[in-house]
């Protein structure tokens, strides 16, 4: 393993890559979107004529080769993948491209295992994850976590990870998601709450008075800190330690991953694993 490198797969426009720079680590930044890749190109020229990134217009897949790739328009593009379906959730246009893909596998190969992956690459945490081996995998991982992909967790597990977190991404909280302990009068009571919601939302006008309300009370974005760093509400926020609250068993973290799955209409979390 290479104690300072990181792999961001989805660099998108750089907000992560600039915080693992800032800690320090080599970069080899993925990104099958042109437009992307140029703005990361500009963003961090020094660091690239330093030789601290390495950044490539690759899509990452289970083959090498070409492929169709689908940019979203609005949404900064974050939304933009492999899947047609998943590059136009919410009706966004999208524009097909034809990318060049390589495997993880092969970029390992090329660059050692890093000390941290960060895969962030719509719908593609599958093929990625499939290219691990136990005993050749880095210290830190992070995927999302997406509805019916479940089978993901599962399989960190079965490279050799012991220890995770389901951390919350949705307006930059970046909070580690409990929920209530099974079998439980907070779990009787958090479901009960869920059901008055969801009765409440079928009535007219309730479901634009609640997002007026979320961005009434949510808070400030952008304010959690890794060390001296402001991680930016789009970003994936803090890695390995410095990621909220204690660690927990693959257990735990598949429960919680099913009871807000079923519980939120929006879905958006990111796992962390370890190993000892």
């Amino acid at each position: 393993m290479e104690a300072g490198l990181v792999f961001d797969l989805g660099i998108n426009n750089g907000d992560d890559t600039a915080y693992y720079l800032h800690r320090g680590y080599r970069v080899v930044g993925v990104d099958a979107d042109p437009a992307m890749v140029a703005t990361c190109h500009d963003r961090f020229a020094q660091e690239i004529a330093q030789g601290r990134l390495t950044l490539l217009n690759v899509a990452i897949a289970s083959q090498a080769g070409a492929t169709t790739f689908y940019v979203s328009h609005g949404n900064r593009g974050v939304w933009s993948s492999l899947d047609p379906q998943e590059a136009s959730r919410g009706k966004l246009a999208v524009t097909p491209t034809t990318v060049v893909t390589r495997t993880l596998e092969s970029l390992l190969a090329e660059y050692g295992v890093p000390f941290y992956l960060k895969i962030d690459i719509e719908g593609g945490s599958g093929a990625c994850l499939g290219d691990l081996q136990p005993g050749a995998t880095p210290k830190y991982l992070s995927f999302e976590a997406q509805r019916g992909r479940l089978a993901d967790l599962f399989t960190a597990a079965r490279l050799g990870y012991t220890r995770f977190k389901l951390i919350d991404q949705l307006y930059g909280s970046f909070h580690q998601a409990v929920p209530p302990p099974l079998h439980s009068a907070a779990l009787l009571a958090d479901t009960a709450r869920h059901l008055a919601r969801r009765v409440l939302r079928r009535l007219p006008g309730v479901p634009r008075l609640v997002r007026r309300a979320r961005r009434a009370f949510r808070g400030p974005e952008g304010h959690v800190t890794a060390g001296n760093w402001v991680c930016p509400p789009s970003s994936s926020g803090p890695m390995a330690e410095d990621t909220d609250g204690p660690w927990r068993s693959v257990e735990d973290v598949a429960y919680a991953w099913l009871y807000y799955a079923a519980k939120q209409e929006t879905f958006w979390y990111d796992v962390h694993c370890t190993h000892d």
